[in-house]
């Protein structure tokens, strides 16, 4: 890259940063795109020097310190005042605080052209046991960066001289230079991507979750409209998939996919259905860059007759010509203007790491991850997946207010007997 880049104090958004803009301007009082890191620490923990070791952590990294500016037709972003050490970065409340007043403070809104875009808690029980909450608006943080925040935050607490190794200037110039790349994708290949995008939406998609809705309005209002469930299976499953996929030659994470859309084929009798399910922008992975997913819509065809070798054809040719086209370097805004049905995007499919991540304080002893404040759900249904060694682990996670548990507990235990028994079948019909 060129490293005569001309940095300037205003710096543009990049392309998929834009998409949590343009989110946020059609509704400021959303709340699935706060991200919550939620522990439970035990042992002991300076509180000052972890209020000033955030203060560190947020001067020192650019986007943390950052709002969203409109000017002329353009998205920057634009510095804020850097905090003193003087400054409550950190919440502190007692023990007495109610789950209610907890859920109240991290469901409220990001002003993305105001606000600090990160907010930290700390419930003080005094008796060694202590609460850490981090909130964080989506547009400075994904999946792939979030790991490497929650390391800085032990760096810069157990080692007060700690100091990013990039400067503000060398980040924003970093910043400006990704930027340009993905705005030269699109220039060079857009043409390809529109063509793409255009022969796979060209018919209408639906995904038909009316089987898991309430027939009538749900009437009884949880304190938290996500809910979730989770469930594994265990290694002799697990190595029939993985044996399945190798033969198929696609990864288990799509043999996945495919079982699934059978599954709604099955109950919703839909020829085209269709999920989304979001992509990391490897380039953009570092925490300096913020929020680089993207979300990608994929179509399954079927007829009375299609097998899972159809199905996985499907599969292979979608994630070739998506490579070839650079598609998924389309935001998912322009892809959407080519959706003929935006129920699509009602329902993705997720592959994650559901392992829990620790923050290592020194002096902290013991610490297990909080799962009841999560609101980060900005889909009906999320079904998301993981790999380990020996299992494969799901969670389902859904917005209570529309889908009925109790069909769902037990759709959950359907697809579980659907989900291996073509596994073993060396002619599987999808629609059998």
């Amino acid at each position: 890259m060129d490293t005569t880049f001309n940095c300037n104090k205003l710096f543009k958004l990049t392309s998929f940063q834009k998409i949590f803009y343009y989110e946020w301007i059609l509704n400021p009082l959303r709340t699935d795109y706060n991200l919550v890191a939620d522990w439970t620490l035990e042992g002991y923990l300076d509180i000052k020097r972890l209020n000033q070791s955030l203060i560190r952590f947020v001067n020192e990294h650019l986007l943390m310190h950052c709002n969203v500016l409109s000017k002329d037709n353009e998205l920057f972003w634009t510095e804020r005042e850097l905090l003193s050490q003087a400054h409550d970065i950190l919440e502190v409340y007692s023990g007495n605080i109610t789950e209610y007043d907890l859920l109240s403070i991290i469901s409220k809104p990001f002003n993305i052209e105001n606000d600090q875009l990160i907010r930290f808690v700390l419930v003080n029980y005094e008796n060694g046991k202590y609460r850490f909450i981090t909130i964080i608006q989506h547009i400075i943080i994904d999946g792939l960066s979030a790991n490497s925040l929650f390391d800085n935050f032990a760096k810069y607490y157990n080692n007060p001289s700690y100091k990013n190794a990039l400067t503000i200037d060398e980040q924003r110039c970093s910043h400006e230079r990704l930027c340009l790349y993905f705005e030269n994708i699109i220039n060079q290949k857009h043409r390809e991507m529109i063509h793409f995008w255009t022969s796979q939406l060209n018919e209408t998609i639906d995904t038909d979750l009316s089987f898991l809705k309430y027939v009538t309005p749900n009437i009884r209002k949880e304190e938290k409209k996500i809910s979730e469930i989770s469930f594994q299976f265990e290694s002799i499953y697990f190595n029939s998939v993985k044996h399945t996929s190798r033969k198929l030659g696609i990864t288990p994470y799509l043999l996945s996919q495919v079982i699934f859309a059978s599954l709604l084929y099955r109950v919703s009798g839909d020829q085209n259905i269709g999920l989304s399910f979001p992509v990391a922008i490897s380039e953009g992975k570092d925490l300096i860059y913020g929020a680089h997913i993207n979300t990608i819509p994929i179509k399954f065809s079927f007829s009375e007759d299609t097998s899972i070798y159809d199905l996985v054809n499907q599969v292979i040719s979608f994630h070739k010509q998506l490579k070839l086209s650079k598609g998924k370097y389309l935001p998912i805004n322009e892809i959407s203007k080519y959706l003929k049905n935006k129920s699509i995007l009602d329902i993705s499919f997720v592959q994650t790491n559901l392992r829990n991540t620790d923050v290592y304080f020194n002096g902290i002893c013991k610490q297990h991850p909080n799962k009841d404040l999560y609101i980060d759900l900005n889909s009906t249904l999320q079904i998301e997946q993981e790999e380990s060694s020996d299992c494969l682990k799901f969670r389902v996670k859904y917005n209570n207010e529309i889908i009925n548990q109790e069909i769902l507990f037990h759709c959950k235990h359907s697809a579980s007997c659907v989900f291996f028994s073509p596994l073993f079948l060396p002619t599987f019909v999808a629609s059998l």
